[in-house]
């Protein structure tokens, strides 16, 4: 029983304690060439370069479901690893921090999974374990929150929570289209006064 509160308050806490960050930014540059199968230079017409980028980017395009869908992946994928720990935290299957990361960068920025796995995991003798501590905060669809385009290639999700554990805060999830697979880029909490 112990474990399993232990579990659930280091679930709680995990987003709350996460700073911000620089990320890189993945632009696009308009060209005026291409490249044919055969690997020749091709030139095209700016009118077909731009409906290019257009339809680039509505594809880039985030929808308000679609980002609640990237959130509950991000709370999901980290609840699966804190509820599969065994003997004394021991999380099966990962044989190094390394491929934590790499399970992690699914749905979360490489530099955001890098954060939650100082502040929360250990290798030890080829093991992988988590640290047991309060449980992060985890956006719910359930209270109000606020949608916005940053830009054309990333996104907030925006919300307050208030709990006797943590407080009343301010959670800002930045989410960003990643080759084509839009992830966490970083989460922020912030007191409210």
């Amino acid at each position: 029983m112990k474990k399993l509160l232990i579990l659930f308050l280091s679930v709680i806490l995990l987003t709350a304690c996460t700073g911000e960050k620089d990320g890189d930014e993945r632009g696009q540059k308009e060209t005026n060439t291409e490249q044919s199968d055969s690997g020749e230079d091709v030139v095209v017409d700016d009118k077909d370069a731009e409906d290019a980028e257009n339809n680039e980017t509505k594809d880039q395009q985030l929808t308000e479901e679609e980002a609640k869908e990237v959130a509950k992946n991000y709370e999901t994928t980290l609840v699966e690893i804190y509820n599969s720990s065994v003997d004394n935290f021991r999380i099966p299957g990962f044989q190094s921090i390394e491929d934590l990361v790499t399970h992690l960068n699914r749905v979360m920025h490489k530099e955001e999974a890098n954060e939650v796995i100082d502040l929360r995991f250990k290798e030890e003798n080829g093991d992988v374990y988590f640290l047991p501590m309060d449980a992060p905060q985890y956006f719910d669809d359930q209270l109000p929150y606020e949608f916005r385009e940053k830009s054309k290639s990333e996104y907030e999700l925006i919300q307050e929570q208030n709990s006797d554990f943590h407080g009343h805060n301010r959670i800002t999830y930045t989410l960003f289209n990643e080759e084509g697979t839009w992830k966490v880029k970083d989460i922020v909490s912030e007191e409210v006064k």
